[in-house]
């Protein structure tokens, strides 16, 4: 027996560390291997029920110390010839040869359930019952009488269950069970007796799965058992057999059904780390770790989660990379960006190195790049390029001044003198470029405001005016155009409203007009004079310059009011 313990020994060392926790991400092809195939199933859920096991295999048999040739026997060179009869003479002839000492099993295992499924999904504990029917297949006679014993085996049996794969299992396998035993047969009687059985098998079983919740099971079993029978009962006059000691070694094949051993989101998300998918990883792992139902696991999980958060960055370069060579520029770009956020220094050096030759083929060829693309994506793009390189803010700056050109073209003056500062904040080589501009676009704001001051439109025109003169601030526009401009402000209509605004602006209050209900003062919101004079009888709305405008006509004991709104204020009040 000394071999085969040693045996024993061996397989539940390799049994063991196939449930090690060592998962850390691979370093060698052997340890990718080694992952991939004998460590996906860490978060598993553990096999609960299997309501059956049939098996059925070839056995070997013989007396004590038989299982100490356990590896000769294996290889087909037995040589045993002890017998496990103990008889009282040696009448029966060659029972202790190799053709007498072969037999067949037929098993049921069955209601094999995991009680521990609550507490640990390591190894799964199965206790469950059996039934093994033994024969021996060949026959020995003596004077009439047939000695080829059988045996019936009742048992409790606890198999551990260690599941490496979604697609197979490994179990060691115990069982104890009292025996009914039958020799032989005669006229007067049949020779029987009573003992008891121990079995231990090593086995795998490979996982078919279905689409019901049950998986089948099948595979092979080397199965390592003792048998004795010291109770026997022979016929009146016979006294054969005084015990029986067998020793036996078994190939099974077993099939049966089992609930539970599924993957879980865990188990995917450890698969996605092993193929260098950590993004998809860590979105796994952060839902998995809300479902973990074993508390010693929370610490795989978090290491895990650690990991991934380490590797995304050098992921992210790497796709950043493939679309580079793809020449698909502007993901690489984004995914650089990406991967430039919480990365290590040496990372980093690269990330920044590779953004800047991607921003500078972008430029060289932005013609064709952004061809179908509108100004304001183009500024957006160019924007997460910020600082890399002078070529990308020069590239901002002239499509910024291109964007003030459009809004200039719709008159949205106050825009486009908003996008030609901008354009020389990027680049300040802009600035005479846009003094011309600007000093063509303060042309055309008078030149409207006097189409409004020959309208009467004196809100707008006086808007248009002052636009001018703060662009004439912070502006080289000709001094020509700022005297006119300076001239018309001083016009008594247009001083009017300047104070009136100026009111407004320093939140005081000037009467103007009163209705029944309250007081109605420049600089009061368009709501309250509603709520207060009720509906006009005319209203205009107009927009200009971004500013949006309301003219309310009341008509209140004979006298008509016109009413100014700026932007839902009060700033005019004209009585007629």
């Amino acid at each position: 027996m000394k071999n085969i313990k040693i045996y024993i020994i061996v397989v539940i060392a390799i049994f063991n560390i196939a449930v090690s926790e060592n998962y850390f991400v691979e370093q060698t092809r052997f340890e990718n291997f080694w992952k991939r195939t004998f460590k996906q199933m860490t978060f598993r859920e553990p096999i609960s029920f299997m309501p059956y096991n049939l098996k059925v295999g070839y056995f070997f048999y013989g007396g004590s110390g038989y299982l100490e040739n356990w590896n000769n026997i294996l290889l087909g060179e037995d040589s045993f010839e002890e017998s496990p009869f103990d008889l009282s003479n040696n009448n029966f002839p060659d029972i202790s040869s190799k053709k007498y000492r072969k037999g067949l099993t037929v098993e049921l295992d069955f209601l094999r359930y995991n009680f521990f499924k609550k507490y640990q999904n390591i190894i799964d504990a199965q206790i469950g019952f059996g039934y093994k029917y033994n024969k021996v297949m060949h026959t020995a006679e003596l004077n009439g009488i047939r000695l080829q014993p059988n045996f019936q085996d009742l048992n409790i049996n606890l198999t551990l269950i260690s599941q490496w794969n979604p697609k197979f299992l490994t179990y060691l396998y115990y069982s104890y069970g009292l025996v009914k035993a039958h020799f032989y047969d005669t006229a007067l009687g049949k020779a029987s007796g009573d003992g008891y059985s121990q079995g231990l098998g090593l086995g795998v079983n490979f996982v078919s799965l279905n689409t019901t919740r049950k998986k089948n099971l099948y595979g092979l079993e080397l199965r390592f058992e003792n048998l004795s029978v010291n109770d026997i009962s022979e016929p009146s006059g016979f006294d054969f057999i005084n015990s029986f000691d067998m020793e036996k070694i078994g190939l099974i094949f077993s099939f049966g059904i089992g609930y539970g051993g599924n993957a879980t989101l865990g188990d995917e998300s450890y698969k996605q780390m092993l193929a260098g998918d950590y993004i998809s990883a860590l979105q796994g792992l952060q839902k998995f770790q809300y479902n973990n139902r074993y508390a010693f696991n929370t610490t795989k999980v978090n290491e895990m989660i650690d990991i991934c958060r380490m590797q995304i960055p050098y992921q992210l370069y790497d796709m950043a990379m493939e679309n580079y060579y793809s020449n698909q520029l502007q993901d690489a770009m984004v995914l650089l960006n990406k991967a430039s956020y919480n990365s290590k220094d040496s990372l980093k050096y690269k990330i920044e190195n590779q953004k800047y030759i991607i921003a500078t083929e972008m430029i060289e060829t932005s013609e064709v790049l952004f061809k179908n693309y509108s100004i304001d994506d183009q500024i957006d793009f160019f924007k997460g390029l910020e600082n890399i390189s002078n070529q990308v803010n020069e590239k901002i700056g002239n499509l910024l001044i291109m964007k003030g050109d459009m809004y200039k073209k719709k008159k949205q003056y106050e825009l486009a003198y908003e996008m030609y500062m901008r354009s020389i904040a990027y680049d300040i080589n802009n600035v005479n470029i846009v003094n011309i501009k600007l000093d063509r676009m303060a042309t055309f704001l008078l030149n409207d405001s006097y189409k409004f001051l020959q309208n009467k439109e004196y809100i707008i025109a006086f808007e248009h005016l002052s636009l001018i003169k703060y662009i004439a601030k912070n502006n080289n526009i000709s001094k020509s155009l700022l005297k006119i401009v300076e001239q018309k402000l001083q016009d008594e209509q247009l001083k009017n409203l300047r104070g009136k605004i100026k009111i407004v602006l320093n939140k005081e209050k000037e009467f103007n007009l009163k209705a029944e209900a309250e007081s109605i003062y420049l600089g009061d919101d368009y709501l309250k004079v509603i709520k207060s004079l009720g509906s006009p009888n005319k209203i205009i709305e107009k927009k200009k310059l971004n500013e949006q405008y309301e003219l309310l006509v009341y008509k209140i004991d004979n006298i008509k009011y016109r009413l100014f709104f700026k932007n839902k204020v009060l700033i005019d009040v004209e009585r007629k």
